[in-house]
């Protein structure tokens, strides 16, 4: 996704019945800010291009003179053709079975972000402020909470090369986890086997969440 680079200029196909009409040509791309899996691409003009990835959505991102695989045509919700400042073209960024795509006012962002708390990727994560939010409400859903080790764990994952989603800091094949994905399979932890819910009561995005019963708490309902 092009992030933050000014020479980028956009030209617009969004793939989607809501906003077929919306034009975003030659505007120039101002910056992507990542909220979770939220995705805020800002367009001059004020205007933002709001994705989520739930469970299935991606971004890929493909070279001038590359095509995208006949294939995942059909997946395409949003298309960003670009062209740097002497014109010719840049790189295509396109969203893939994108289950939320919204364009709304820059100055408006907040309506589909403003009730998360901090990313914990965020510079500006405090600690101490997300240690007060968690003991407001302490039946919260443990998975909610922005500990510094789920912090440390996440910037691993996103800044270690081959390194995905990994949360335990180990790469190794079957190691890259504490529980998630071994159910009844011991937790790196403690050696419980670890269970799972195909889906947590009251979860919009209907996610699957394993735990250790040893090292934590049950998943609780999202309220």
């Amino acid at each position: 996704m092009p992030e933050g680079d000014s020479v980028l200029r956009v030209a617009r196909d969004f793939r989607h019945p809501r906003w077929a009409t919306v034009r975003l040509d030659g505007r120039r791309v101002e910056t992507t800010v990542s909220v979770g899996k939220h995705l805020l691409t800002r367009v001059e003009g004020g205007v933002t291009v709001h994705t989520h990835l739930r469970m299935d959505g991606d971004w890929t991102v493909i070279a001038p003179g590359r095509r995208l695989p006949r294939r995942l045509h059909p997946d395409v919700r949003v298309e960003f053709a670009t062209r740097g400042p002497d014109g010719a073209s840049g790189p295509t960024a396109l969203a893939l079975r994108m289950p939320v795509v919204e364009v709304l006012a820059t100055a408006d962002e907040a309506s589909v972000v403003g009730h998360l708390g901090p990313d914990v990727l965020a510079g500006a994560w405090q600690p101490v402020v997300a240690a007060e939010r968690l003991l407001r409400d302490p039946a919260r859903a443990e998975g909610g909470a922005a500990r510094p080790a789920q912090r440390r764990r996440s910037r691993f994952s996103v800044s270690e090369a081959g390194a995905p989603q990994v949360t335990t800091g180990d790469t190794r094949r079957g190691r890259t986890h504490w529980v998630s994905g071994r159910t009844g399979c011991p937790c790196l932890r403690c050696g419980t086997p670890a269970r799972v819910v195909a889906e947590v009561p009251g979860d919009p995005e209907r996610r699957r969440t394993w735990w250790c019963p040893s090292c934590q708490p049950g998943p609780s309902p999202v309220s």
